[in-house]
């Protein structure tokens, strides 16, 4: 049987308490890449055992990736004599199943196809989006035992408090204790500006467009020099290990070609 980490054991411990006094929702926060999703399927195994194994759950999320990888991981933690389903904009499961994974943007849709009761734990991942219009139409729906939300960023730059929903912080760890602790690795942040203020008076107009402004002059140089400082911050590093977050795929490839041009 797959067990929970120390600290996923507390963050369950937490959870169990919280229901078992009686409290129907609770929000925890933990940095990314500390294991939410399996730390919410432990939680339900608990739960499972104090109110029956035959308690259907929801897990909702935005992304249908996230969905894909819960669906794995809650597998990983059940094993297949539960069944298991999703409910996105590309496949639908339309038979009864004890944990069904669903996009809010699909399940807005399909409300009324689902009693308000039909799910005894339901689980939020990315919980701050739990504010937004299309999100919390959804969460309210339904009425389960227990609500849980799950995210590491709680909180929202439109100062919208999601404890609104989903109850008091029960269990925190966030990325500066995970890193403290050795949970997860340290992390050197490195933030480059670009002067667009120059180009737009280089340009003679105040009206250009970001994808106008791409595809012209601005990408290539940028990308050129954004190579350059990767090659001089990696080359300070024993094992340098290196993220880049670029605005999409085929930029991350461009991106790519120039850090590696031989790897293709």
């Amino acid at each position: 049987m797959k067990k929970p980490k120390p600290y996923q054991a507390d963050c369950v411990k937490a959870l169990t308490n919280a229901y078992r006094s009686g409290r129907n929702r609770a929000l925890v926060v933990m940095a990314a890449g500390l294991g939410k999703t399996l730390t919410s399927a432990f939680s339900i195994r608990e739960f499972f055992a104090e109110r029956g194994e035959d308690s259907r759950v929801l897990f909702l999320c935005h992304n249908n990736e996230i969905l894909n990888k819960a669906k794995t991981e809650y597998m990983s933690v059940f094993g297949e004599e539960y069944s298991y389903g999703l409910y996105t904009g590309v496949e639908k499961t339309s038979h009864r199943v004890n944990f069904l994974f669903a996009s809010f943007q699909t399940m807005k849709l399909h409300l009324k196809e689902f009693d308000t009761q039909e799910f005894y734990y339901i689980v939020v991942d990315e919980a701050h989006h739990g504010q937004a219009s299309t999100f919390k139409k959804v969460i309210t729906y339904f009425m389960p035992q227990f609500l849980l939300g799950m995210t590491a960023t709680p909180k929202r730059l439109d100062g919208l408090n999601i404890s609104e929903i989903f109850g008091d912080v029960i269990y925190e760890k966030d990325l500066p204790q995970a890193i403290k602790e050795h949970l997860l690795a340290t992390v050197d942040y490195r933030l480059l500006l670009d002067d667009i203020e120059d180009i737009f008076k280089y340009l003679g107009r105040d009206d250009i467009t970001i994808a106008e402004l791409n595809r012209n002059i601005f990408v290539p140089k940028r990308d050129d020099e954004i190579v350059r400082i990767i090659n001089e911050k990696v080359a300070e590093r024993e094992h340098p290990k290196t993220i880049v977050f670029c605005p999409s795929i085929s930029h991350a490839n461009i991106i790519a070609e120039r850090r590696y041009p031989n790897l293709r």
